[in-house]
């Protein structure tokens, strides 16, 4: 379809392009013949659906009568003409001829070397939803965006990814669901249209819903991009929201509650406290509405609370809670959740003294992630530590084989998020260890490790916050900094720790934007520093 080019205002007139050319100079008329009212137009070289008025030579309606457009123009030889065949009506479809007069025969082509070229532009950001790619589902962290395609002219169509990062793409019959990314899948392309990016090539029917997945190669990279679509007819870009109902990250978290488990009341009734309870710290980096639904063969009672759950105080921070709203005596918490903010679920049963295994499901526009919390000490539970507390001039190669080195810089290189969030989805396993050293040395000046949830326990910006595990006293926070110091040693964070007492035991790596650095044990400013590194380290 194209408008008038005359009157572009409307573009759902039916056309057809054919090329033409002569072999002898002269003044040739070419005249429609049709049961339908039609609509002429000449075209010099080429015709630009998108710019329907470049290269316009001349049009005409009626001028053959009986409704019939007449174009009379002197044609050069070895020079391509276009005449585009459409109607005055919108939406009016018929079979046409033409009729060419002149000193020479004109040669017809139809549908000849035009393909309509159609654009679409946008970014993935860390606020994306994420998913993982469809033709192998082993790694969730990649942020992507879904954009439905449309197109009235069926055909072979190419849809080529331009970006400065390495694209991958997925194209979907109707919808995508990110719940069963396999399904209706109908083809992918890493590096089709060279220089890492991604090219589809597929037949598309009018008056059909397909979905284009543009994502990445790499995990937990954004970036701008732009697809160019060429092929008969236009393509029609639509962004599926994040929000869509048809476009939701599941995540999901197994375990069970035992006659080991804790025990604790229900914080709405806190009459009986004979309940088994498991806790679990849930965050999301892509902020919106999530859906916790239950699933066990046990009748479960749920609760949410900010940041954290204190059974000897278990009304406070509590956010909602639950008992069947899942069906089936499940629980289920809907609720909007901000990214990096500390949440707690508290998964326990209806009647007291009742075990049994259950899974959480979660459904929301980003992944949610769970990390059990031990009824000691609320910190994670993830299998032994190799060494307790901050370690001075420490040896890497005294660490079990199961440690591998994930992340190595030097301190001038800037912490922000877009360089922290892959960092964190490359260090991914349950364990990490911190260090730093002058650049050169096998010893990590100060090291210390620990369990995941305790490493990245968020304080947010507060300046006094740490939180103590395996000896360890831990601070973290997006856009401010992230370290540890000896077991219950005090900090002060402007942003990263200033606190001199024990320094040689500190250390702060400063996650703002503006610089890097900041402190390795009682070295300090070293925000623009290439002689010292950090390292992180990362087991399960």
């Amino acid at each position: 379809m194209t408008c008038r080019q005359v009157y572009c205002l409307s573009t759902y007139f039916y056309y057809e392009a054919i090329k033409i050319n002569v072999s002898v100079a002269g003044n040739y008329t070419v005249v429609a013949s049709s049961s339908i009212e039609t609509y002429g137009f000449l075209f010099s070289n080429s015709f630009d659906l998108m710019n329907p008025i470049q290269n316009l030579l001349l049009y005409d309606d009626d001028s053959a009568g009986n409704q019939q457009f007449e174009l009379t123009y002197f044609l050069q030889p070895l020079a391509n003409y276009v005449v585009v065949m459409s109607t005055y009506v919108q939406y009016q479809t018929g079979t046409f001829s033409l009729i060419a007069t002149g000193p020479a025969i004109i040669n017809f082509t139809p549908n000849s070397t035009v393909l309509i070229q159609s654009n679409y532009t946008s970014v993935l950001t860390t606020y994306s939803p994420t998913t993982c790619h469809p033709d192998n589902c082993s790694n969730s962290n990649f942020y992507y965006e879904a954009i439905k395609i449309n197109v009235f002219v069926a055909g072979t169509y190419t849809i080529a990814c331009s970006s400065s990062i390495d694209t991958y793409g997925f194209l979907f019959n109707t919808t995508f669901d990110p719940t069963n990314p396999t399904k209706n899948l109908l083809l992918s392309d890493d590096d089709g249209a060279g220089n890492q990016q991604f090219k589809l090539v597929y037949f598309l029917q009018p008056s059909i819903n397909y979905t284009v997945i543009a994502t990445t190669y790499a995990p937990f990279i954004s970036g701008s991009f732009s697809l160019i679509a060429t092929g008969p007819g236009v393509v029609y870009f639509t962004r599926i929201s994040s929000s869509n109902s048809t476009v939701l990250i599941q995540s999901n978290y197994t375990s069970g509650l035992t006659t080991y488990s804790p025990t604790t009341c229900h914080p709405d009734n806190c009459s009986n406290p004979n309940f088994y309870y498991e806790a679990i710290k849930i965050n999301v980096f892509v902020a919106g509405t999530y859906t916790i639904a239950c699933s066990s063969s046990i009748d479960t009672y749920g609760f949410l609370f900010n940041t954290t759950f204190d059974p000897t105080n278990p009304t406070k921070n509590l956010l909602l809670y639950d008992d069947d709203s899942a069906g089936n005596q499940q629980f289920k918490l809907v609720y909007f959740l901000q990214r990096w903010v500390n949440y707690t679920v508290i998964a326990t049963t209806y009647d007291p003294f009742i075990s049994g295994s259950f899974s959480l499901i979660a459904t929301g526009p980003g992944v949610v992630y769970f990390t059990r919390i031990s009824s000691s000490n609320m910190t994670a539970v993830s299998g032994n530590l190799s060494f307790y507390g901050v370690q001075l001039n420490f040896d890497t190669q005294a660490l079990s084989n199961d440690w591998s080195l994930c992340y190595n810089d030097t301190y001038n290189v800037i912490l922000n998020d877009s360089v922290l969030i892959p960092i964190l989805g490359i260090c991914n396993k349950q364990k990490l260890m911190l260090g730093c050293r002058p650049v050169g040395s096998s010893l990590l000046s100060v090291a210390a490790m620990g369990l995941r949830g305790d490493v990245l326990y968020s304080c947010g910006m507060s300046t006094s916050c740490t939180h103590v595990a395996n000896g360890v006293g831990w601070y973290f926070a997006y856009e401010y900094s992230w370290g540890f110091v000896n077991n219950n040693d005090i900090v002060y964070r402007y942003a990263c720790d200033t606190t001199s007492t024990n320094p040689i035991y500190r250390l702060c790596w400063t996650t703002l934007s503006a610089h890097g650095g900041y402190r390795c044990g009682n070295i300090t400013g070293l925000s623009s520093s290439t002689t010292y590194q950090r390292v992180i380290y990362h087991s399960n």
